[in-house]
């Protein structure tokens, strides 16, 4: 309520007699010139940051996959596991690192 009370007190301004005539004019200004109508910028397909994650993401698990990094997961012989999953391991963020470095 107070700040009510003090909004009462306040003076009331009006705007001066030759605004809404200004405004008008202005209005029918614009309307008519059909130089002040700029066409909107043509948009250019940019990926937005969401979708090149999932991009990236995608193909890092196709890769992962692919390249048989899965199957040397449920290898018997811990050598072959090692030496297997490193080699892959090494090649697929060599993907996703090539990969993401296209996509910025």
């Amino acid at each position: 309520m107070a700040l009510h009370g003090q909004m009462e007190q306040l003076e009331l301004e009006e705007p001066s007699a030759d605004f809404t005539g200004l405004v008008m004019s202005r209005l029918t200004l614009a309307e008519e010139s059909p130089s002040s109508k700029v066409p909107p910028p043509r948009s250019r397909f940019i990926l937005r940051p969401e979708l090149a994650n999932a991009l990236v993401a995608t193909t890092a698990t196709y890769l992962f996959l692919a390249s048989g990094f899965v199957g040397a997961v449920f290898s018997v012989d811990r050598g072959i596991i090692e030496n297997q999953l490193y080699d892959k391991a090494q090649a697929v963020m060599d993907w996703v690192i090539l990969l993401s470095k296209a996509l910025q």
